[in-house]
């Protein structure tokens, strides 16, 4: 079976499978998180649901491109030119486009959202509760990683070139000049990740780097807690999570 063949046959069993769902629990609204990918998959649910359809905007893609000359998603589309249409696409036909900054909110005006039909709702609002309790009360992951009492480099994002992930590789080797106990744990997943173990390896840093994936909410919260410093190349959400847990 060609690929193509293939990927689009399971694409149909997905959104077949989601359409069930989504009526037999009489979901009155869809959200998706980005206008690419996911915002493609939520538009033909919701076209074939009746339902409302809601993109919350995670990135400025325009600008992402500028700074790295990649798209945003390069295994699945390729050129950034493609995913401009697909944006182009998407977003007119949303009921609701949230973003969490000026910025992002420009970027989705400028590829077609209806000024009438988008609004500006900051991080706080999407922030887990977890991150609100008091950083003393939070369980240390340090045992559970086998980690020692050296430094404790920690950052939150997906492992993606709009998130200059590679950067956290380079402060790292640039701290274990001075501090060879010093550790970087990195929670989330992505793309980048096989580069990013490579990379280590050849600044002399792979033991110190820990890629721990994708965890809970609550995990994280005792991550931030216990590390001596949050690393945020790209700032967002887990900037302000950094914050609330007392971290710099």
């Amino acid at each position: 079976m060609l690929p193509l063949t293939a990927l689009a046959l399971t694409q149909a069993q997905l959104l077949a499978f989601l359409r069930q769902r989504v009526c037999e629990g009489k979901v009155a609204a869809i959200r998706v998180g980005d206008p690419l990918y996911l915002g493609l998959l939520g538009y033909l649910l919701t076209r074939r649901t009746g339902t409302t359809f809601a993109i919350r905007i995670n990135g400025d893609n325009d600008q992402s491109f500028a700074n790295t000359g990649r798209p945003a998603y390069p295994r699945l589309f390729r050129w950034r030119f493609v995913e401009k249409q697909i944006e182009r696409f998407v977003l007119p036909r949303a009921d609701l486009v949230v973003a969490p900054t000026n910025e992002y909110l420009r970027y989705a005006l400028d590829n077609g959202a209806k000024s009438e039909s988008t609004a500006l709702v900051e991080f706080g609002g999407l922030i887990n509760p977890t991150h609100f309790l008091s950083p003393e009360t939070r369980k240390s992951v340090r045992s559970e990683l086998g980690l020692g009492s050296g430094p404790l480099l920690v950052s939150v994002t997906r492992l993606e070139p709009v998130k200059y992930p590679q950067d956290l590789i380079r402060v790292l080797a640039l701290v274990h000049q001075s501090r060879s106990d010093v550790t970087c744990v990195i929670a989330g997943d992505g793309s980048l990740r096989d580069e990013l173990v490579a990379l280590a390896r050849e600044l002399g840093v792979n033991d110190n780097l820990y890629l721990v994936g994708n965890k809970r909410q609550d995990w994280l919260a005792s991550l931030l807690s216990d590390a001596d410093v949050v690393l945020a190349p790209m700032l967002g959400r887990a900037l302000v999570e950094a914050s609330l847990s007392a971290t710099p």
